[in-house]
Protein backbone atom coordinates (compact mmCIF):
# COMPACT_ATOMS: atom_id res chain seq x y z
CA UNK A 1 0.00 0.00 0.00
CA UNK A 2 1.49 3.26 -0.94
CA UNK A 3 -0.28 6.93 -0.78
CA UNK A 4 0.72 10.31 -1.36
CA UNK A 5 -1.25 13.38 -0.97
CA UNK A 6 -0.70 16.91 -2.65
CA UNK A 7 0.86 14.85 -5.24
CA UNK A 8 -0.65 17.64 -7.85
CA UNK A 9 1.00 20.68 -5.96
CA UNK A 10 4.63 18.46 -5.68
CA UNK A 11 4.39 18.47 -9.43
CA UNK A 12 3.69 21.91 -10.29
CA UNK A 13 6.60 22.85 -7.86
CA UNK A 14 8.89 19.99 -8.73
CA UNK A 15 8.73 20.22 -12.72
CA UNK A 16 10.41 23.71 -13.21
CA UNK A 17 13.30 21.88 -11.47
CA UNK A 18 13.26 18.98 -13.87
CA UNK A 19 13.02 21.23 -16.86
CA UNK A 20 16.20 22.62 -15.99
CA UNK A 21 18.22 19.37 -15.71
CA UNK A 22 16.78 18.03 -18.94
CA UNK A 23 17.30 20.94 -20.64
CA UNK A 24 21.01 21.02 -19.24
CA UNK A 25 21.44 17.26 -20.26
CA UNK A 26 19.53 16.75 -23.30
CA UNK A 27 19.07 20.31 -25.54
CA UNK A 28 16.30 18.44 -27.22
CA UNK A 29 13.83 17.02 -24.90
CA UNK A 30 11.27 19.67 -25.84
CA UNK A 31 11.18 18.52 -29.16
CA UNK A 32 10.95 15.14 -27.92
CA UNK A 33 8.54 15.58 -25.75
CA UNK A 34 6.11 17.48 -28.31
CA UNK A 35 6.00 14.38 -30.41
CA UNK A 36 5.31 12.25 -27.46
CA UNK A 37 2.67 14.60 -26.06
CA UNK A 38 1.14 14.13 -30.25
CA UNK A 39 1.21 10.61 -30.90
CA UNK A 40 0.01 10.28 -27.45
CA UNK A 41 -2.45 13.01 -26.33
CA UNK A 42 -0.92 12.35 -23.40
CA UNK A 43 0.13 16.32 -21.95
CA UNK A 44 3.32 16.72 -19.82
CA UNK A 45 3.12 17.76 -16.82
CA UNK A 46 -0.67 18.44 -16.92
CA UNK A 47 -1.99 14.66 -17.02
CA UNK A 48 0.39 13.96 -14.27
CA UNK A 49 -0.63 16.33 -12.11
CA UNK A 50 -4.30 14.97 -12.85
CA UNK A 51 -3.14 11.37 -12.09
CA UNK A 52 -1.24 12.75 -8.56
CA UNK A 53 -4.36 15.09 -7.49
CA UNK A 54 -5.41 15.52 -4.26
CA UNK A 55 -4.05 12.36 -3.33
CA UNK A 56 -3.85 8.88 -4.93
CA UNK A 57 -3.16 5.54 -3.24
CA UNK A 58 -2.00 2.01 -4.84
CA UNK A 59 -2.85 -1.08 -3.33
CA UNK A 60 -1.15 -4.25 -4.52
CA UNK A 61 -3.27 -7.36 -3.86
CA UNK A 62 -2.22 -10.43 -2.01
CA UNK A 63 -3.47 -12.11 -4.47
CA UNK A 64 -0.82 -11.64 -6.50
CA UNK A 65 1.74 -13.84 -4.41
CA UNK A 66 -1.32 -16.78 -4.50
CA UNK A 67 -1.89 -16.76 -7.95
CA UNK A 68 2.13 -15.09 -9.14
CA UNK A 69 0.28 -12.45 -11.19
CA UNK A 70 -0.17 -9.30 -10.26
CA UNK A 71 -3.35 -7.55 -9.27
CA UNK A 72 -3.45 -4.37 -8.49
CA UNK A 73 -5.11 -1.15 -8.29
CA UNK A 74 -5.33 2.84 -7.51
CA UNK A 75 -7.61 5.02 -6.09
CA UNK A 76 -7.58 8.89 -7.54
CA UNK A 77 -9.05 11.48 -5.59
CA UNK A 78 -8.66 13.92 -8.71
CA UNK A 79 -11.07 15.91 -11.13
CA UNK A 80 -12.25 12.34 -12.36
CA UNK A 81 -13.60 13.78 -16.03
CA UNK A 82 -9.84 14.53 -16.76
CA UNK A 83 -8.37 11.49 -14.96
CA UNK A 84 -10.72 9.11 -17.30
CA UNK A 85 -9.00 10.61 -20.32
CA UNK A 86 -5.65 10.76 -19.42
CA UNK A 87 -6.49 6.56 -18.18
CA UNK A 88 -7.55 6.22 -21.65
CA UNK A 89 -4.83 7.56 -23.34
CA UNK A 90 -2.46 5.42 -21.47
CA UNK A 91 -4.42 1.85 -22.30
CA UNK A 92 -4.42 2.89 -25.96
CA UNK A 93 -1.10 3.34 -25.52
CA UNK A 94 -0.43 0.45 -23.82
CA UNK A 95 -2.43 -1.43 -26.64
CA UNK A 96 -0.45 0.00 -29.79
CA UNK A 97 2.69 -0.25 -28.23
CA UNK A 98 1.71 -4.05 -27.37
CA UNK A 99 0.13 -4.68 -30.74
CA UNK A 100 3.27 -3.34 -32.67
CA UNK A 101 5.73 -5.69 -30.34
CA UNK A 102 3.68 -8.38 -31.23
CA UNK A 103 2.63 -8.83 -27.10
CA UNK A 104 -0.68 -9.91 -26.16
CA UNK A 105 -3.17 -7.73 -25.62
CA UNK A 106 -4.00 -8.38 -21.90
CA UNK A 107 -4.03 -4.84 -20.46
CA UNK A 108 -7.05 -3.45 -18.95
CA UNK A 109 -7.19 0.42 -16.76
CA UNK A 110 -10.52 -1.24 -15.53
CA UNK A 111 -12.11 2.29 -14.24
CA UNK A 112 -15.43 3.48 -11.91
CA UNK A 113 -16.02 6.56 -11.36
CA UNK A 114 -17.62 7.52 -7.91
CA UNK A 115 -17.57 11.67 -7.77
CA UNK A 116 -14.60 12.50 -7.74
CA UNK A 117 -13.07 9.83 -6.79
CA UNK A 118 -11.70 7.07 -10.01
CA UNK A 119 -10.89 3.44 -9.17
CA UNK A 120 -8.65 1.73 -10.82
CA UNK A 121 -7.74 -2.19 -10.51
CA UNK A 122 -5.75 -5.14 -12.78
CA UNK A 123 -9.17 -6.97 -13.11
CA UNK A 124 -12.90 -5.88 -12.91
CA UNK A 125 -12.81 -8.02 -9.43
CA UNK A 126 -10.07 -6.11 -7.66
CA UNK A 127 -12.00 -2.58 -8.90
CA UNK A 128 -14.95 -3.41 -7.61
CA UNK A 129 -13.76 -4.31 -4.26
CA UNK A 130 -11.78 -1.19 -3.63
CA UNK A 131 -15.09 0.49 -4.26
CA UNK A 132 -16.52 -1.31 -1.66
CA UNK A 133 -13.82 0.33 0.68
CA UNK A 134 -11.97 -3.05 1.06
CA UNK A 135 -10.39 -4.58 4.08
CA UNK A 136 -6.65 -2.86 3.97
CA UNK A 137 -7.56 -0.04 6.50
CA UNK A 138 -9.05 -2.33 8.77
CA UNK A 139 -6.37 -4.45 9.63
CA UNK A 140 -4.52 -4.00 12.62
CA UNK A 141 -1.05 -4.41 11.88
CA UNK A 142 -1.41 -1.32 9.95
CA UNK A 143 -2.93 0.82 12.02
CA UNK A 144 0.38 -0.46 14.38
CA UNK A 145 2.28 0.72 11.72
CA UNK A 146 0.70 3.73 10.85
CA UNK A 147 -1.53 5.53 13.06
CA UNK A 148 -2.77 8.59 12.13
CA UNK A 149 -2.40 7.27 8.45
CA UNK A 150 -5.16 10.19 7.50
CA UNK A 151 -2.61 13.21 8.73
CA UNK A 152 0.39 11.88 7.05
CA UNK A 153 1.37 13.50 4.26
CA UNK A 154 2.66 9.99 2.56
CA UNK A 155 2.73 6.76 3.71
CA UNK A 156 3.82 3.11 2.43
CA UNK A 157 3.12 -0.30 4.21
CA UNK A 158 3.55 -3.88 3.63
CA UNK A 159 2.26 -6.82 5.08
CA UNK A 160 5.23 -9.11 5.89
CA UNK A 161 3.37 -11.98 6.74
CA UNK A 162 1.24 -12.36 3.58
CA UNK A 163 4.58 -12.06 1.58
CA UNK A 164 7.11 -13.65 3.64
CA UNK A 165 6.88 -16.87 1.39
CA UNK A 166 8.58 -15.00 -1.08
CA UNK A 167 11.56 -14.86 0.84
CA UNK A 168 11.73 -17.26 3.65
CA UNK A 169 10.77 -20.59 1.56
CA UNK A 170 14.36 -21.44 0.60
CA UNK A 171 16.40 -19.98 3.55
CA UNK A 172 18.38 -22.34 5.65
CA UNK A 173 16.75 -22.50 9.38
CA UNK A 174 18.89 -20.06 11.75
CA UNK A 175 18.56 -16.92 13.35
CA UNK A 176 18.35 -14.71 10.71
CA UNK A 177 15.49 -16.72 9.59
CA UNK A 178 13.97 -16.64 12.68
CA UNK A 179 14.42 -12.95 12.55
CA UNK A 180 12.69 -12.41 9.53
CA UNK A 181 9.79 -14.42 10.26
CA UNK A 182 9.31 -12.46 13.64
CA UNK A 183 8.72 -9.59 11.31
CA UNK A 184 4.94 -8.88 10.80
CA UNK A 185 4.59 -5.77 8.87
CA UNK A 186 6.62 -2.14 8.20
CA UNK A 187 5.22 1.25 7.56
CA UNK A 188 6.85 4.54 6.32
CA UNK A 189 5.47 7.96 6.95
CA UNK A 190 5.82 11.13 6.39
CA UNK A 191 4.17 14.70 7.57
CA UNK A 192 4.79 18.15 6.70
CA UNK A 193 6.21 20.31 9.33
CA UNK A 194 6.75 23.82 8.04
CA UNK A 195 8.89 23.48 5.09
CA UNK A 196 10.35 20.47 5.92
CA UNK A 197 9.10 16.79 5.98
CA UNK A 198 9.86 14.15 8.90
CA UNK A 199 9.77 10.79 8.00
CA UNK A 200 8.99 7.78 10.52
CA UNK A 201 9.42 4.00 9.92
CA UNK A 202 7.32 1.48 12.07
CA UNK A 203 8.53 -1.88 12.73
CA UNK A 204 5.27 -4.53 13.72
CA UNK A 205 6.49 -7.93 15.41
CA UNK A 206 4.47 -10.91 15.63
Amino acid sequence: FMSLTGGADMMKAWWPKFEKLLSESSPNWRDQLTDFEKQTGIAIPGDLETLMGNQIDVVVSEKSVKDKMPVLGARLFTDSAKAEKVLGNLERLWKSQSSSNGAPDTFGLNRRTEGDVVYVGSTPSYRDELVSGGKLTDEAALKEALPNLDKQHAAFYVNLDKIEQLYLDGMPSGQQKDLLQSLKAVGMSSVKNGDRYDSVTRLVVN
